[in-house]
């Protein structure tokens, strides 16, 4: 089958002069599609324009439609045009109350600036524990020995929720749905090791790793599936209550792995952590506060900050690996920038702000979040080329492109692609987007010689499997090269 479509792309184009070529490509994709038995009851449209601006392909190009992950190319795109490659999330530490002989009579506060990257286990990422030095040495500075307060995690510079209402039950409880936080620590995850009892409908065997979170209750209500199942847990929780549910089946032929969760309380967590390394290392006393909306207290003694990578390393691994959490804490910073304010509602028009200064402040594009994962966002193949093409005029230019993987190479793209020349595919840098009937590719084809092209390829309403829905899309980004 992928024979034969991309014969008939090559057809369409073969015998046809340079001056009709757009038509030939308009052809070639549209033999594509009616060549497709799973496309039959989708909805596909597809846009494809030069640098210079000439329409290449437009098969319904202005139809707006869910982006899932294409979304990420907005937030990153319009964070970098904004503050910039080198900037940097900053999180503060400072205290209340007087020091007296080594004893800090009050708190220390970690004052969250929405930095993802604090105890991440990527690579890009300092250690958790190399941060807490970092911490630390500030009281050491400050001579504190011993703390007779609290550590308060303060995740107060994200107000509002830290989930958009529109994001499904099921996604929220996941690793990709655990929601931004003024104060994020280990991407919002619980990590457990699961495996399957012995056999079906034995209880799973889970056990919770780092960060532990002994202040929530974990029901666990899942069961052994049975044989090629695969996994289908689920977890339920909430920042309302202290408690979570587990529930589904995982294969009794299924290996163990890693079960990565939402953590809604990361605030709590960071606390947590942070104050286990201070009694670890010489300062003893304390307790552990989260406090996702601040204490209310404005006098603090400010003693020194760390700062994340930048925004430029930010970008590129939200991009290649799809990091919704990442995602969302840079739209969620433009918010708070542009508006004073890191609430959905403040940074949907903060992102509107910084489309309007790239020259798109006509655009009829709906959005509501950074990552992609609500499906109240509505965009169009058009609206992605122009934006594409405003961002190549962009100071950012350089590190935004950068930022976007290559396919069959990196992160959520080395699956499929293989009908495209190596060669081809190194010059291609583009985002993948999926979701449920969902799958989206926008980007930029950058010969060694002549016009750069600039595409999306957009299907929603599409019933097929993941597998199917990629190769027809890479089929259609074929023809829209050839």
């Amino acid at each position: 089958m992928k024979r034969i479509v991309l014969l008939l792309a090559l057809s369409a184009l073969n015998v046809i002069s340079s001056a009709a070529r757009p038509a030939a490509r308009n052809a070639a994709v549209e033999a594509v599609i009616a060549a497709s038995p799973s496309m039959r009851g989708a909805v596909v449209s597809v846009m494809a324009v030069s640098a210079s601006g000439d329409t290449l392909v437009n098969i319904d190009c202005e139809r707006r439609l869910l982006p899932a992950s294409n979304m990420k190319l907005v937030s990153t795109g319009a964070a970098l045009h904004h503050f910039g490659a080198d900037w940097r999330f900053r999180t503060s530490i400072g205290i209340d109350g007087e020091v007296r002989d080594g004893v800090l009579k009050g708190d220390i506060h970690i004052i969250g600036g929405g930095d993802p990257t604090l105890g991440s286990l990527d690579s890009i990422c300092p250690p958790a524990e190399a941060t807490f030095s970092l911490w630390k040495s500030f009281l050491d500075a400050r001579g504190i020995r011993r703390i007779e307060g609290r550590v308060i995690g303060d995740g107060s510079a994200f107000d509002g929720m830290r989930e958009h209402p529109s994001w499904s039950w099921e996604d929220i409880g996941s690793y990709y749905g655990q929601g931004s936080s003024g104060l994020n620590f280990c991407e919002n995850f619980l990590r457990f090791n699961v495996r399957p009892g012995a056999k079906v409908g034995d209880p799973i065997r889970l056990t919770q790793l780092y960060p532990k979170t002994p202040w929530l209750k974990i029901e666990d209500e899942s069961s052994t599936g049975v044989p090629g199942s695969g996994d289908e847990l689920y977890f339920y929780t909430t920042d309302f209550s202290p408690k979570a549910l587990m529930r589904g089946t995982y294969a009794v032929d299924k290996k163990p792995k890693v079960l990565c969760c939402a953590n809604k309380q990361p605030e709590l967590s960071c606390a947590t952590e942070f104050l286990k390394y201070l009694n670890s290392n010489g300062i003893a006393g304390g307790t552990a506060v989260g406090a996702p909306k601040g204490t209310g207290r404005c006098e603090l003694e400010i003693l020194g900050e760390s700062e994340s990578v930048p925004l430029s390393r930010i970008a590129r691994f939200t991009n290649v690996d799809s990091n919704n959490l990442f995602a969302e804490c840079l739209f969620r910073s433009l918010g708070r920038d542009l508006c004073g304010s890191a609430c959905y509602d403040s940074s949907a028009v903060a992102i509107c702000k910084v489309l309007g200064s790239l020259g798109l402040g006509n655009t009829s594009a709906h959005i509501v979040d950074g990552s992609g994962l609500s499906r109240k966002n509505y965009l169009s193949p058009s609206f992605f080329c122009r934006f594409l093409s405003a961002m190549m005029d962009s100071p950012a230019w350089e590190p935004f492109l950068a930022s976007l993987p290559h396919p069959a190479a990196e992160g959520t793209l080395r699956k499929g692609f293989g009908n495209l020349p190596e060669e081809q595919r190194k010059r291609i840098s583009m985002k993948s987007g999926s979701m449920n009937g969902v799958r989206c590719y926008s980007g930029y084809y950058l010969p060694e010689s002549g016009e750069a092209t600039i595409f999306s390829v957009m299907v929603n309403n599409c019933t097929a499997s993941n597998a199917e829905l990629t190769r027809v899309s890479s089929a259609i980004i074929a023809a829209i090269l050839l």
